[in-house]
């Protein structure tokens, strides 16, 4: 699906990132979007889309993510 290395990544990223620490990646809409947005929410992570851009047959969409 193209996202297990990002949700290797957020999941690991927990034991390193501050309280008020946030994370910004990358993902393509190519990926499986919706599993991904559900790791970041069972990973309790309060996440928003903070750029989204349409590039010939993908969007590139830029995630701000925070630990609830």
């Amino acid at each position: 699906s193209g996202i297990e290395t990002t949700k290797r990544f957020l999941t690991d990223a927990k034991n390193f990132l501050s309280k008020k620490g946030t994370i910004l990646f990358v993902a393509s809409s190519l990926a499986n979007i919706r599993d991904l947005e559900k790791h970041m929410t069972s990973e309790n992570y309060k996440f928003e889309v903070d750029r989204k851009k349409h590039i010939s047959f993908e969007d590139i969409i830029i995630y701000k993510a925070t630990q609830k």
